[in-house]
Parts: C-alpha cells; sequence; structure tokens
C-alpha cells in the first residue's frame, strides 16, 4: 500500500510519527512529495485520533495499542499488495 494516506498510516506505525502540531509543516514536507498537503496531513491525523489509532503523547504522536494491533494485521495484506503490485511495474 503506497501513496499519500497508506504512506502516513505506515509511517506512524513504524514511528516516524513524531510531531507536535506546531512542527506538522516540517514532517509534512516528506507526504508533500505524495501529493499530500500539510492541511491533509493535519486533517489525517486528526482522524486517527478520532478512530483512537493514535494519541498525541509528550514526544509527538504515538500509536494506541487498538493503533499498533491494526497495523499488525494490515502487514500482510501489505506485504501481498506490493508484491503483487509489482506485476504492473
Amino acid at each position: 500500500m503506497t501513496g499519500g494516506g497508506h504512506d502516513l498510516h505506515f509511517a506512524v506505525a513504524q514511528g516516524q510519527a513524531g510531531f507536535a502540531t506546531q512542527q506538522a509543516t516540517h514532517f509534512s514536507a516528506t507526504y508533500c512529495a505524495d501529493g499530500m498537503s500539510p492541511p491533509v496531513l493535519i486533517t489525517r491525523m486528526k482522524e486517527l485520533r478520532e478512530a483512537a489509532l493514535v494519541e498525541l503523547a509528550e514526544g509527538g504522536y504515538q500509536l494506541t495499542p487498538a493503533g499498533r494491533e491494526l497495523i499488525r494485521q494490515l502487514k500482510p495484506l501489505n506485504r501481498w499488495a506490493e508484491s503483487w503490485g509489482r506485476q504492473f511495474s
């Protein structure tokens, strides 16, 4: 699963989303290349917080137990999708 929001979700899962709200523009530069603007990034993080998949901790955003479980469940699907997608590259 690549592109935009999926990359963000997996980046959060891999601990790459440690940023406070005021640092969102800096963090979002990584995702702008995938077409995700800073306002979209902020909206996505808000949606993930509302879904109780991430929480804002002292060092930035981190996965909740539910978020870690979701990522654990999605990793096999992600591996399959990447393998399947290579046939079209």
